[in-house]
């Protein structure tokens, strides 16, 4: 009788909140039903959500290294656990929370169980973003793994860029790569890269090439490859059905590849996978998932045509020829978050209290990233949503906490509407600069090689009015704001 595999897994993960959710630990109980589970959480936990970790896991930790995933695969691999540790398992699976765990693992880890190979992942993929226009990514239907490997391999060495992978949220690897020193050296070098796109190049597509080129032996849970990250797209509920047990989070908040009707992804996702734990899911998507990018993703949808349909909201000169045109409302106010804290300030929230008692002032908060929930009678929508320049449109009043272009992402004129900059305490712009005083240039003598150089004059007005939160904090303003009132 064959003993079953002893398997560790090296699990990476990260939350904006510092929080472990439910989410996080289903995927952990469910690894350890089938391997010793390791956690690395990039960036400071709070002791109590660190405990949740270490009640499942048989070793957990939170440190920051902003290497990404393959930073904490890395860390865990040579520091944490270490390669003496993990020479005394069959199989070391790479796993990273991006996913969302809809069945149990039983049926993929007895399924490549049987497989003859030295590392395998749940799925192939041919191209990234930024090679959809390679010829050799232009193929529509998917191709058997076999012909990919018997066949395919050698030609993706003639792309300009090489993008064939594995995916490496899920990858399990066995003892003719584990004791490979190249597969060490690699994961010994990962160090933290400017942008996601050298990740996914040196790292990702990287580890896959390696490991080709070392001549050690993949396969993968689905049969076919399939161009452009297929759980990206609308074959992720199809690759769900035949079985794969993960949904990735990134299809539901980002949803870069344009899916339609995602709004409706509870009742899809039961359609094929009855038992996942749906609640669970919209919980920790709506604590983690940016905001105005969920609400992009839930908009766009499939008209009866068959066409998808993709919000569009005006932009640039198209905006502000509108915005010239439109007649303001006196009674619309709109009030913008800080465009970098993505919070609705202290002094717009107290503007916003005092004029919601008018059954008149219809207001409206443009948001970004993060949820807000200000109560009825208030209409919240992201800043850049067709909704919310259809509201900024017609806004008599526009209240900002900055610059309006940088608040807003748009300009809009002060013709027939009053710009309100809202100020919280004392504080200066981190552009902002003492203008001079306007002063006539001086005369300009044709005998010199160049003119003068002129003094700043006093720029075209963005806001008709500033409100300080006191006579120190005006005095402050003026760094920004020369010349308009408070």
């Amino acid at each position: 009788m064959t003993r079953p595999l002893r398997r560790a897994a090296l699990l990476a993960v990260f939350d904006p909140d510092g929080l472990v959710d439910e989410a996080l630990l289903q995927l952990v109980r469910e690894l350890g039903r089938h391997a010793d589970v390791f956690v690395l959480h990039d960036g400071y936990l709070p002791p109590e959500e660190l405990a949740k970790l270490r009640d499942l896991a048989t070793g957990a930790w939170a440190i920051r290294h902003g290497a990404y995933d393959f930073g904490s695969y890395a860390m865990l691999a040579t520091r944490l656990v270490g390669w003496e540790a993990l020479a005394a398992y069959d199989e070391v699976l790479l796993v990273n929370d991006s996913c969302y765990l809809v069945r149990p693992l039983d049926e993929v880890l007895a399924t490549m169980a049987d497989r003859d190979c030295d590392w395998w992942g749940l799925q192939a993929t041919k191209g990234i973003a930024a090679t959809r226009d390679a010829p050799s990514n232009a193929f529509t239907q998917p191709i058997p793994m076999d012909v990919v490997r018997e066949e395919l391999l050698a030609r993706f060495e003639e792309d300009g860029v090489y993008d064939f992978l594995l995916g490496s949220y899920f990858l399990a690897f066995r003892r003719p790569v584990l004791d490979d020193p190249a597969f060490r050296s690699f994961l010994a070098s990962v160090r933290p890269q400017d942008d996601k796109l050298r990740v996914v190049l040196d790292y990702e597509v990287g580890l896959t090439r390696l490991l080709i080129g070392r001549g050690h032996r993949f396969d993968t849970f689905v049969p076919e490859l399939h161009p452009f990250h297929p759980i990206f797209s609308e074959n992720q509920f199809r690759l769900i059905a035949a079985g794969f047990p993960l949904l990735k989070r990134y299809l539901l908040a980002h949803n870069h590849y344009d899916v339609p009707d995602l709004a409706a992804w509870r009742e899809r996702l039961l359609e094929v996978a009855p038992d996942a734990p749906v609640d669970v899911i919209e919980t920790s998507l709506r604590r983690t998932a940016p905001d105005d990018r969920l609400r992009r993703s839930f908009a766009i949808t499939r008209a009866p045509d068959g066409s998808v349909v993709v919000p569009k909201p005006l932009r640039g000169r198209r905006f502000v020829e509108q915005d010239e045109q439109t007649a303001k409302d006196p009674d619309r106010w709109v009030l913008a978050v800080d465009p970098d804290t993505h919070r609705l300030p202290d002094s717009a929230r107290a503007l916003l209290e005092a004029v919601r008692v008018d059954p008149a002032v219809r207001p409206v908060v443009l948001t970004r990233s993060r949820r807000l929930d200000l109560g009825p009678g208030v209409l919240v929508t992201p800043v850049s949503s067709p909704e919310g320049r259809e509201a900024l449109l017609t806004a008599g009043v526009v209240v900002v906490p900055a610059e309006p272009r940088r608040a807003l992402n748009v300009p809009v004129t002060l013709a027939g509407r009053t710009v309100v900059a809202v100020r919280d305490g004392l504080q200066l712009e981190p552009a902002g600069a003492m203008l001079a005083p306007p002063t006539a240039p001086p005369a300009f003598d044709p005998r010199e090689d160049r003119p003068p150089l002129f003094l700043r004059a006093e720029p075209t007005p963005t806001v008709s009015a500033v409100l300080a939160a006191s006579h120190v904090d005006q005095l402050a303003a003026l760094a920004t704001w020369l010349g308009v009132p408070y």
